[in-house]
C-alpha cells in the first residue's frame, strides 16, 4: 500500500486501491472514536472524526460530530474545518438549504476561503440555482487566482483542499 500524500474527503491520492483508502479510514475511525472516549471534550478530534465519518460516506455520522464540535470549540480554524465539514455532509445527504447555509455561514467569516465557495456553487446546481451555482463557480476561480498569487495562503488556509478543482470548476 502506498503512502498517503494528500487527503480530502472527496478523493485520496497515494492509496494503491479504493480498499485501502476505506482500510485506513476505518482504522482511523476506531482510533478517534476511542481518543474521544477519553477525551470526549477535545474539539479537533471530534471534527477530525467528523471529516472521517464524511470520507467513508456516512454524512449523519459526520453531521452529529461537526455539531458536537462547533458546541466545544473555541480554535477559528478547528470550527471553520467543522462548518466545512457540516456543508459537505449536508451536500452528501442532500440537505441542499443546509449546504448553502453552512456554507454562508464559512464565507462570511472568511470571504477568501475557496472551499465552501466550490461547495456552495455544487449545492446551488443540485438545487436547479444554474444562475447562483455559475456565479459561485466562477468567484470560485477568480478567488483562486488570487490565492495562488498571493504567497501568505497556507498560512492562512493551511487546510485547502479545493486547490486542485479548477477543472471541476471550468466544467
Amino acid at each position: 500500500v502506498a503512502h498517503v500524500t494528500y487527503l480530502t474527503p472527496d478523493r485520496a491520492v497515494g492509496y494503491a486501491t479504493t480498499a485501502a483508502r476505506y482500510a485506513k479510514l476505518d482504522r482511523n475511525r476506531l482510533l478517534l472514536e476511542r481518543a474521544i472516549a477519553g477525551t470526549p471534550a477535545d474539539a479537533e478530534l471530534r471534527q477530525r472524526l467528523a471529516w472521517t465519518m464524511l470520507a467513508l460516506g456516512d454524512p449523519y455520522a459526520a453531521m452529529t460530530h461537526a455539531e458536537a464540535t462547533l458546541r466545544r470549540t473555541r480554535s477559528t480554524m478547528t470550527g471553520l474545518l467543522a462548518i466545512d465539514t457540516l456543508g459537505r455532509a449536508r451536500l452528501l445527504a442532500g440537505d441542499l438549504t443546509g449546504a448553502a447555509n453552512a456554507c454562508r455561514t464559512a464565507l462570511a467569516l472568511r470571504p477568501d476561503w475557496i472551499d465552501p465557495r466550490l461547495v456552495l456553487a455544487e449545492a446551488s446546481q443540485r438545487a436547479g440555482k444554474t444562475e447562483e451555482a455559475l456565479l459561485h463557480y466562477a468567484r470560485f476561480l477568480i478567488d483562486r487566482e488570487k490565492l495562488l498569487l498571493d504567497v501568505t495562503w497556507p498560512v492562512r488556509l493551511p487546510r485547502l483542499s479545493s486547490l486542485t478543482a479548477e477543472p471541476l470548476a471550468r466544467v
